[in-house]
């Protein structure tokens, strides 16, 4: 984990309440496909910020 960013997915969108999706390509602000490994995603609305670990496995 270099605690790079990698990509901004989703910045000041609104969305409905409930559960969300967002669409990720697996590539990197330049276009780059990412390399296999742990990323985190963080998630922040108003004051709250939510972070998971999520597995990306390329081939």
């Amino acid at each position: 984990m270099a605690g790079q960013l990698v990509e901004w997915l989703v910045q000041q969108q609104t969305f409905g309440s409930g559960k969300q999706a967002v669409r990720w390509s697996g590539r990197d602000s330049d276009g780059e496909v990412v390399v296999t490994g742990l990323y985190i995603v963080t998630v922040t609305v108003g004051s709250q910020t939510q972070d998971k670990v999520v597995n990306v496995w390329n081939h």
